[in-house]
């Protein structure tokens, strides 16, 4: 409900008088999706049931624009995602603005680039909710914010980002164990990578 003051300037200045109000009907409700499974190893039951409660979110997706220090590692073994999606931040942060969509209705997109066997690059695009796993005491159980953990002001965009690409990959599971970080990093940029072993080079 919006309550209206008017003032033709010299009447009701303060705007303390009233005029009335304007009550919306049927405002969207926030969606709820489903969550992708969490890490087995630790956080999934016998019979297959997270051991883990989730809780929504809702701070805001860029507090301060992308920084590389905003990436905070949970209890996920994925520091290649967290590692490629900091160095994205830190290189080209614009990328990851504009790979992550606030869709205003509780959910968010994500845009993956994928690249075929022809090297040719499609969109991938992924929506998720604000629901995070969480440990006993609320904060959030896999990646986070670094400027705070409550609920309401956590820094959205590293834990979306994270939770995404475990859809995409189809579970927390599927990323908790390890992973490619030149294949996050084409995932995010849309870059072809590659590798050397610090073998190939010397002290110089």
């Amino acid at each position: 409900a919006f309550s209206v003051a008017v003032s033709d300037g010299t009447n009701n200045a303060s705007f303390r008088e009233v005029a009335g109000s304007i009550k919306v009907e049927g405002a969207p409700q926030p969606k709820n999706l489903e969550d992708p499974m969490p890490w087995k190893e630790r956080h999934v039951n016998a019979d297959g049931t997270p051991s883990v409660k989730s809780e929504r979110f809702t701070g805001p997706l860029f507090a301060e624009g992308v920084k590389v220090d905003d990436v905070k590692q949970g209890q996920l073994g994925n520091c290649f995602l967290c590692a490629a999606a900091a160095a994205a931040a830190h290189t080209d942060p614009d990328a990851i603005k504009n790979m992550i969509k606030d869709n205003g209705d509780g959910t968010y997109t994500v845009t993956f680039k994928e690249r075929d066997y022809r090297g040719t690059l499609t969109d991938k695009k992924i929506t998720v909710d604000g629901d995070l796993y969480v440990r006993a005491n609320g904060a959030a159980l896999y990646g986070a914010g670094m400027n705070s953990s409550s609920k309401d002001q956590m820094e959205m965009w590293y834990p979306i980002f994270e939770k995404a690409y475990a859809a995409y990959k189809g579970s927390y599971d599927k990323i908790g164990s390890g992973g490619s970080t030149g294949d996050a990093l084409t995932a995010i940029l849309g870059a072809r990578t590659t590798y050397s072993g610090v073998e190939d080079y010397n002290a110089d």
